[in-house]
């Protein structure tokens, strides 16, 4: 599979980014790099591997018991925030739409 422009020009658009040509260039090579990779990967043949244990095996995981506790006071949180307003953290935006 080859990366073109367009995708390239998608991928900015989701990443809301705007790339240079020579950036554009640069991850389209990335890229193909990346997906021809995972193209030879795909024909290994891995009939006779058996899957990782940590995927299939979780009985052996310890976890920490799922039991309701008390969280942390809305309050004292927010009074230790820089900028607060009717009980929620004020950010900058950061996003231009």
């Amino acid at each position: 599979m080859k990366i073109d422009a367009r995708t390239i020009t998608h991928l900015e658009k989701l990443a809301r980014i705007e790339l240079t040509a020579q950036e554009r260039e640069r991850l389209s090579e990335q890229l193909d790099r990346i997906v021809g990779y995972v193209e030879q990967l795909q024909e290994v043949d891995t009939t006779d591997v058996s899957p990782t244990s940590a995927v299939t095996h979780q009985a052996h995981t310890q976890l920490r018991a799922d039991e309701p506790r008390k969280g942390l006071e809305r309050d004292a949180i927010l009074s230790q925030a820089p900028d607060a307003k009717d009980g929620y953290f004020r950010v900058p935006k950061v996003i231009e739409r």
